[in-house]
C-alpha cells in the first residue's frame, strides 16, 4: 500500500527545514499549530545559515588579517603565501637594556620579613637597526638620564619609521590602494624589544611612560608580565612606540642564546661588575663609573654562582 500524503494520515505536519519537529494537526486550532510552525521554520531557517557558515573553511593566514600590505599584495598577485623576495619584514627596530645598583637596606619589616636590598637604574642602552646601527647610552651621572632616553627614543622611532616606510615604497606605489591610509597606520608602530623587559626594564620606565608628554594608550598583559605597551608622545600622534618583551618569542631562552638562535651573533653577554655596583650609604657604584683604570678580578665575582671571571674574559673587558 502506497500513503500519497504521510501527514494527512497520521494528523501531523513536519518541519520542511530539519524534518524532526513536528505538531499535532488534529487540534481544532489550526491556525495557532500554522503561527507556531512558521515561528519555527523561521529559527531554523536561521540556524542553518549558522552552521553553513561555521562549516566554511578559510585559509590559515594570520597576516590576512593583521598586515594589510600582505592582504594587498596577495590580493593583486604580488606576492603568494610562501614569501617573495620583492615583500620582507620591517627591518627597522630599536632595542634597550638597563642595568641596575643594589642599594643595601637589611629593614627588617616584620619578625620574619626583612627587606635586603633595592635595585635602583643605574644606566640604559640603546641600539637603532635601520641601514646602520646606532647606539646611545645613558647613566646616572646625568641629570633625569631616563627622561633624557625617553625624549631620544622618540626622536630615533620616526626615523625608523620613515626607514620601514621607504622599505616596502617600491610595494606601495606598485598599484593604487584602496585601502592606503589603513595600510600606513602598520607604519606607525615601532617596535622597541627588549628581553625580559617585561619583567624587569619596563618597570623603570613606567613612571616616565604616563605624563605631560607621553601616555599609555594599551597595555597586553598583566602587572607582573608586560608583553607589550603602546606609548604615544601627545603633542604627535602620527607615530608611537610599542614596548616588546622579546622572551614572549621564545621558549625559556637566555639572551645569550637568543642572539645566537635569531641574529647568529656569539658572545654578547660581556662582562658586569654586578657586586661592585652597590650602595652603602657611600654611593660606591659612582667610584666605578667614574673609574679610569680597569678593574680588579675581584670586582667580578658573584656570590650567587660562586664564580668569577675568566682571565680571557676581563682581557677582553679591560679593552672595551
Amino acid at each position: 500500500m502506497y500513503v500519497h500524503n504521510v501527514e494527512k494520515a497520521l494528523g501531523i505536519i513536519f518541519c520542511p527545514n530539519c524534518n524532526s519537529f513536528c505538531l499535532s494537526n488534529i487540534t481544532r486550532d489550526r491556525i495557532h499549530t500554522t503561527r507556531e510552525m512558521q515561528k519555527h521554520i523561521k529559527c531554523c531557517m536561521q540556524e542553518k545559515q549558522k552552521e553553513e557558515k561555521l562549516t566554511a573553511t578559510k585559509p590559515f593566514l594570520k597576516q590576512l588579517d593583521r598586515q594589510p600590505l600582505v592582504k594587498h599584495l596577495l590580493a593583486h598577485n604580488l606576492i603568494n603565501i610562501r614569501g617573495s623576495p620583492l615583500y620582507t619584514p620591517m627591518q627597522g627596530y630599536i632595542t634597550f637594556n638597563f642595568e641596575t645598583y643594589e642599594e643595601v637596606l637589611n629593614d627588617k619589616i616584620t619578625d620574619s620579613t626583612v627587606i635586603i636590598s633595592k635595585l635602583h637604574p643605574l644606566s640604559v642602552a640603546m641600539s637603532v637597526k635601520t641601514n646602520t646601527i646606532k647606539s646611545f647610552y645613558y647613566d646616572i651621572r646625568q641629570k633625569d638620564f631616563i627622561t633624557l632616553f625617553m625624549k631620544e627614543l622618540f626622536n630615533q622611532a620616526k626615523i625608523v619609521k620613515e626607514y620601514n616606510i621607504e622599505q616596502h615604497r617600491p610595494l606601495i606605489e606598485l598599484r593604487q590602494i584602496p585601502d592606503y591610509k589603513k595600510i600606513m597606520k602598520v607604519y606607525d608602530c615601532v617596535k622597541v624589544f627588549g628581553f625580559n623587559s617585561g619583567k624587569f626594564d619596563d618597570n623603570f620606565l613606567f613612571n616616565h611612560l604616563h605624563n605631560k608628554e607621553y601616555r599609555i594608550a594599551k597595555i597586553i598583559g598583566g602587572s607582573t608580565k608586560y608583553k607589550a605597551i603602546n606609548v604615544y608622545k601627545r603633542e604627535k600622534k602620527d607615530y608611537y612606540i610599542q614596548l616588546v618583551d622579546a622572551i614572549d618569542y621564545t621558549a625559556g631562552s637566555t639572551l645569550e642564546k637568543f642572539a645566537e638562535e635569531f641574529g647568529g651573533i656569539h658572545n654578547i653577554m660581556g662582562c658586569y661588575p654586578y657586586e661592585s655596583m652597590i650602595d652603602t650609604g657611600k654611593k660606591e657604584y659612582l667610584n666605578v663609573l667614574n673609574s679610569n683604570t680597569p678593574l680588579s678580578k675581584t670586582c667580578f665575582y658573584s656570590s650567587l654562582t660562586n664564580a668569577n671571571i675568566e682571565d680571557l674574559n676581563i682581557m677582553v673587558t679591560w679593552k672595551i
